[in-house]
């Protein structure tokens, strides 16, 4: 039990190497095919597909597809990393955390404390909008 344990582990490891591998090779290269990834890589086409369809699920790249002389053309593309980025969680993460530091209940005094309150307040409100 434990050896399979230990050889699901690797395989798991090598599909993610692979997937970020070909992700790489797909953002350095915009606008390759899987025919094109097959010649530049050497992998076979089903195991292009397989990741490529994983990447594209999982929204780590886009496609696009057109017709070039009469054929469609699927031409895959890396998505710029601030797509990744999620600004409004990052943007509460560091309102939380800069109260958590600034605002230590040892150094608050009243006024301070009840200016948070309405911050908070305010906060609440905003979400609640959404």
């Amino acid at each position: 039990m434990l050896k399979l344990r230990i050889v699901n582990q690797i395989r798991r490891k090598k599909a993610l190497e692979n997937k970020w591998f070909l992700y790489n090779i797909i953002d350095m290269n915009p606008g390759l095919s899987q025919y094109d990834l097959n010649k530049k890589i050497g992998w076979s086409l089903s195991k292009i597909n397989y990741y490529v369809r994983k990447l594209l699920k999982e929204e780590i790249i886009k496609g696009s597809t057109e017709i070039v002389n009469g054929r469609t053309h699927k031409s895959f593309y890396g998505k710029h990393m601030m797509e990744f980025i999620n600004w409004d969680e990052i943007s509460v993460i560091a309102r939380n955390k800069a109260k958590e530091l600034l605002f230590k209940p040892e150094f608050l005094t009243s006024e301070i404390q009840q200016e948070i309150d309405e911050w908070d307040c305010i906060d609440d409100s905003d979400e609640s909008e959404d």
